[in-house]
């Protein structure tokens, strides 16, 4: 039987592991070796320092995306929170040490590192989040209010201003029904005339289960408003869902103005699952199939049905889809570190090869003969994302984000770092 996997302990404090080893290929420990190393625990047994070491030989390292040992630390402050987290050089990022800074009650106020992410953070008297102020200087910032409903502690309201736009960069304005069910997205601004408002409604079943979902052209939510003529927005829909009396969806209805296309969900293999979804007809047509232990094995690709292996320890190994046309095989391969966390997602030929690092993900793009490396870092403050950066041809360039997912309903028009709809991007 191959070794898989290596835990040691006590070399650096008593009682505390010391690293942690994956081996790929070869037979067992002759392997390639992962290792997740602990270099130092501070006098209450917390890490401190740790380091990463990777294969000399593998894609990451010989293309110069990344070195093969990589360091990381971390400062607590005497309540144990943490005070500064450093991260190594990685893909054009540099090495920084990211610093929270925190209010009199204990609550984070403050990021920096390179250059300030955030100025300042509000917070009600109940401790809600209510205003985050970003920006790399105090006098060119972009603003996050927030608003809560007295009693529920609900959020009401989540509105984007910076100091550049005379209107709201986002608007948005939620509503719930008693349950706690959110009944309405109102994105109100229309970025000066440049873009539609986006409005969104929710409808639930008597099971609290997402029955309908549109976009009507006013601020309006009444049931008499739900058809086809009366859509708009951005980003314009109305879909409508059915379940199950076992719960799992039924159908799936897109209404539009040349027709209400239905997809039909279908359930139960013949080996005796009845709860995988085996497949989708109509609109959407789709099979699926499972092992015994209901992992998937086959699905809806792409480009053609896409073939899933899992490993002995229940972890999706792999991922390939067959050439179609003039697109090639699509192979993915995912290797885990020996607590089972994602280590590297792999591409073979063609494709990306990301290595995720906690805050940072390095990004390996083959394209023929032709590598790309991309580092991205995010920070956060508070719970929240608040700004990313990626290395570019000129260097790195920040970019702050701002938006909200309330829940597991959608938010078609969420802000995203430059995506589609609003955003807040900024150069630093």
């Amino acid at each position: 039987m191959n070794k898989l996997a290596h835990w040691s302990f006590d070399s650096v404090l008593k009682g505390k592991p010391d690293a942690s080893t994956r081996y790929v290929g070869g037979s067992g420990a002759t392997g390639k070796a992962y290792t997740k190393q602990v270099t130092a625990y501070d006098k209450v047994g917390r890490p401190t320092g740790s380091r990463l070491t990777l294969p000399d030989d593998d894609p990451l390292v010989t293309s110069g995306a990344v070195t093969s040992s990589l360091d990381f630390e971390t400062v607590y402050r005497l309540d144990g929170t943490l005070s500064t987290t450093t991260d190594p050089a990685a893909a054009g990022l540099p090495k920084e040490s990211v610093q929270t800074h925190y209010n009199a009650f204990g609550l984070a106020e403050q990021l920096s590192g390179t250059s300030y992410y955030v100025q300042n953070v509000a917070y009600s008297q109940l401790g809600q989040l209510w205003q985050l102020r970003l920006g790399v200087t105090d006098t060119n910032t972009v603003s996050i209010t927030n608003a809560y409903e007295a009693g529920t502690g609900r959020l009401t309201q989540s509105h984007v201003t910076d100091q550049t736009h005379p209107y709201m960069l986002q608007e948005l304005d939620f509503t719930q029904d008693q349950a706690g069910n959110v009944t309405s997205i109102f994105d109100n601004t229309n970025l000066g005339n440049t873009s539609k408002p986006d409005y969104q409604c929710f409808a639930y079943d008597s099971y609290l289960r997402l029955s309908e979902a549109w976009t009507p052209k006013t601020a309006d939510c009444a049931t008499t408003g739900r058809t086809t003529a009366n859509l708009d927005g951005a980003a314009p829909y109305w879909t409508s869902y059915t379940y199950n009396t076992a719960g799992q969806r039924k159908t799936e209805t897109n209404h539009t103005s040349t027709g209400n296309p239905t997809t039909n969900y279908n359930y139960g293999t013949t080996t005796g699952q009845p709860h995988p979804l085996t497949s989708t007809t109509g609109d959407h047509p789709a099979t699926y199939t499972y092992d015994k232990s209901g992992n998937t094995e086959t699905r809806p690709g792409t480009q053609a049905a896409q073939s899933l292996t899992w490993n002995s320890e229940g972890k999706l190994a792999s991922t390939t889809e067959p050439p179609a046309g003039t697109k090639p095989a699509l192979n993915t391969s995912y290797l885990y570190d020996a607590d089972g966390e994602l280590l590297i997602r792999r591409a073979a030929g063609d494709g990306d090869t990301v290595l995720y690092l906690g805050t940072t993900e390095v990004r390996l793009t083959t394209k023929g003969a032709s590598k790309t490396i991309t580092g991205t870092r995010y920070y956060s403050i508070a719970g929240q994302n608040i700004a990313v950066r990626i290395t570019s041809a000129a260097g790195t360039k920040l970019n702050f984000l701002a938006g909200r997912l309330w829940g597991w309903v959608p938010i078609r028009l969420i802000t995203r770092f430059c995506g589609r709809a609003r955003k807040v991007c900024r150069s630093g």
